[in-house]
């Protein structure tokens, strides 16, 4: 290949040729370099980079079942650095087949660092009998002193509430 005049060619000279100008290819040979590369892009973006199904991905199998998913999940940053108490449970108060208030939940949590304090946030799920999310209150802020611990505290929204779980994550 030789380049002349910003084209490249791609025809083949005649061995012994070499490097000589007297051997010149036919027009048919010699391609613009701005047009290979756009020919090139045209190829990527006609060729086999579209979907032109557009089906939606499909969802993956969660290998941890419901019920040994933990009632208190901790983003990975996190995990070393709290220590959580058994969380206290109040309500809802049930009259027979009446449900007559809100679930009240306390947790409390400590931070383990001895120079420094941690932001956090948190937020409360609350699940009716069979598993089935209520409205959310949102995230919460809480700051937790070293070796101090606070209370992590929610009531649910709705009074079918039967069971909660708490996440945990660095303050954003």
């Amino acid at each position: 290949m030789h380049e002349t005049n910003r084209q490249l060619s791609f025809c083949r000279q005649p061995p012994g040729t070499a490097g000589s100008h007297s051997h010149r290819c036919g027009a048919a040979g010699v391609v613009p370099i701005g047009l290979t590369a756009a020919g090139l892009v045209l190829v990527a973006v006609l060729g086999g980079c579209q979907d032109p199904v557009k089906a939606p991905f499909g969802g993956q199998v969660d290998l941890v079942p419901a019920s040994d998913y933990p009632q208190i999940a901790v983003e990975a940053g996190l995990h070393g650095s709290l220590r959580f108490d058994r969380p206290i449970v109040e309500g809802p108060a049930v009259d027979g087949s009446v449900v007559t208030g809100p679930m009240h939940v306390t947790v409390p949590v400590r931070s383990t660092h001895d120079d420094y304090g941690l932001n956090v946030q948190y937020q409360f799920t609350f699940f009716d009998q069979k598993m089935q999310p209520l409205p959310q209150t949102g995230w919460r802020f809480v700051h937790l002193p070293p070796r101090m611990q606070r209370s992590l505290v929610a009531n649910s929204l709705d009074a079918k509430a039967a069971h909660f779980r708490l996440e945990v994550r660095s303050s954003r």
